[in-house]
């Protein structure tokens, strides 16, 4: 009896055990319930904050862009000296927009050349009439066809323009002083059908602005404008850029004006003319000029430059040099014209000109060519 009612009492909290337990379990089950919920809950509540945070990001930062001004075309009122500033295909704009090739410091580059056996002639590969490829960190002519023959610069006289410009006036005046454009110095340019910047009569134009404007766009208006300002005149001009020649020991070149609008007494020759180029790599301002993509200027109505040399190299990138500075040039008596300057890695800096091409697209071809076959 007693082991029966033992049994009856086991069994009892076998069942009350078992319900306990049951409870238990129930109970963890529903916390373990809350605490998933409550942390589903919080997982939702924090993705919300995150999309909500890069919500208001987004339209921060649509609202930033669409404050940012548009850069649109300036309205510049450039006339041809002949094509040598219009784009040589459509793709240039979108060239001209690109950031400039970033350059070593200015260091003072040979302005003595030289020949050697290794001098190469490069015959019709090239088309233009008169080439030279020199290396000027050393001096030596690499590569050259008619090169000490008198050719017609056009507008490449404008490196030696600013040249002659940098050594008259100095750096700081040029940062720091203006000189009024007249409607002397554009109406001559207007009826010579010659390029100009864009500067309007009664302007007052920063000298660096004129700098600039003499090289990116090949601006008439800003060459003569630097020749008033520097020597009086721009036949005064003239004899101070034949001084400056004879000083860079040239031999071969004569100037009569600061655009290179044609004249039969204006010439030049391809080593000469890459003579000038390298003594314009050695003076820090030119060299920033001659190598500067884009520039807007200080004027009441900014303009918007743009290099035409280095817009239209971009199109034409050499295999193993970086063209970093140059200058188109043309008339009808000289055709197409350009004048360089690259560096490869080892930093040797070359100078290139090309003079008496058809059309743009054989002058930069032929500017190519030089640079691939025989530097870097």
């Amino acid at each position: 009896m007693q082991i029966k009612e033992k049994e009856k009492e086991l069994d009892r909290r076998r069942k009350a055990s078992a319900q306990r337990g049951r409870s238990l379990l129930n109970a963890n089950a529903r916390e373990e319930g809350k605490q998933s919920t409550l942390l589903r809950l919080l997982l939702f509540n924090a993705l919300c904050v995150a999309l909500l945070c890069g919500l208001v990001f987004a339209v921060s930062s649509f609202a930033k862009r669409a404050e940012k001004p548009a850069v649109t075309e300036p309205a510049v009122p450039v006339t041809e000296d002949a094509a040598e500033s219009a784009p040589a295909s459509a793709a240039d704009t979108t060239a001209a927009r690109q950031e400039p090739p970033e350059t070593e410091a200015p260091e003072r580059y040979k302005t003595v050349l030289y020949r050697n056996a290794n001098t190469a002639s490069p015959g019709d590969a090239v088309s233009s009439g008169y080439c030279v490829l020199a290396d000027v960190s050393t001096g030596r002519i690499l590569a050259a066809k008619n090169s000490s023959a008198r050719l017609y610069p056009a507008s490449m006289t404008k490196v030696m323009t600013i040249l002659t410009a940098s050594s008259l006036i100095g750096e700081e005046k040029l940062r720091s002083e203006s000189y009024r454009m007249t409607s002397a110095i554009i109406d001559p340019l207007v009826r010579e059908n010659a390029t100009r910047a864009g500067f309007l009569p009664g302007e007052e134009v920063f000298l660096m602005d004129y700098m600039y404007g003499a090289i990116l766009p090949s601006g008439a208006d800003a060459t003569v404008a630097l020749a008033m300002y520097a020597a009086g005149s721009e036949a005064a001009f003239a004899e101070k850029m034949n001084e400056k020649a004879r000083e860079l020991g040239l031999t071969g070149s004569h100037f009569t004006n600061s655009t290179g609008l044609h004249d039969d007494d204006h010439y030049t020759t391809a080593e000469d003319m890459a003579v000038i180029m390298a003594a314009a790599l050695s003076d820090p301002v030119c060299r920033e000029v001659l190598s500067t993509y884009t520039y807007v200027t200080h004027t009441k109505e900014p303009i918007e430059l743009t290099s035409s040399a280095l817009a239209r190299m971009s199109l034409h990138k050499a295999k193993y040099v970086t063209v970093f500075a140059g200058k188109t040039g043309f008339t009808t008596e000289a055709k197409q014209c350009l004048v360089t300057a690259a560096a490869d890695l080892n930093g040797k800096v070359y100078v290139t000109v090309c003079a008496l091409a058809e059309d743009k697209q054989s002058v930069l071809e032929d500017t190519r060519l030089l640079y691939d076959r025989y530097a870097g």
